[in-house]
C-alpha cells in the first residue's frame, strides 16, 4: 500500500477487463512523494476508506490475470474438494488462496467477482460437505467459521 501511495500514476492500456473502469483523479492529492508513510497510518487510511483506487493496481491485476494468477488460484482451490485420485488441500489454506480475491474486490469488475464468488462458495460448500466424521473431529474449528 505505502508503495502505491508514493508512486501511483494512471494505469498503462488495460488489457483483461478484471477490474473496474479506472477513475481518473489528480494523482497530486494523493501522491505521497517524498514523504515517509507511516505503517499504522497507512492501516488506519485503509480501514476508514474502502475506496481506494490505485492506477498502478489496476495495471498489477491486469497483468495478474492476463498471465494466468487468478486462474492458478482457482484450480489450486478445486484441490479442495477431495478425489481418490488426487491429494486434498486442507482447509487451513483455504483463507490464504481466498485473501487475494478479497482484497482486490473494491477494483475488481463486479460481474468477474460475483462468478468468481460463486464459484469459490461452491468449492468451499463442497468441501465441508465432503468432509469426514475424522477429519471433522481433526480440524480446528476456527478454520471453518
Amino acid at each position: 500500500m505505502r508503495f502505491y501511495l508514493k508512486h501511483d500514476r494512471e494505469p498503462n492500456e488495460l488489457k483483461t477487463g478484471i477490474t473496474k473502469p479506472y477513475r481518473k483523479r489528480d494523482i497530486e492529492q494523493v501522491n505521497f512523494m517524498g514523504e515517509e508513510i507511516d505503517f499504522d497510518d497507512t492501516v488506519e487510511m485503509i480501514l476508514k476508506n474502502t475506496d481506494l483506487d490505485f492506477g498502478l493496481f489496476h495495471e498489477f491485476l491486469d497483468h495478474f490475470q492476463l498471465h494466468g494468477g487468478f486462474d492458478s488460484l482457482r484450480k489450486a482451490l478445486q484441490k479442495v474438494v477431495p478425489f481418490e485420485t488426487e491429494h486434498t488441500l486442507p482447509l487451513e489454506l483455504i483463507p490464504s488462496l481466498t485473501s487475494p480475491f478479497k482484497s482486490c474486490s473494491n477494483i475488481l469488475n463486479p460481474e468477474y467477482s460475483r462468478e468468481m464468488a460463486e464459484e469459490l462458495q461452491s468449492i468451499i460448500i463442497g468441501r465441508l460437505e465432503n468432509m469426514t466424521d475424522e477429519e471433522m473431529k481433526d480440524v480446528d474449528k476456527n478454520t471453518i467459521k
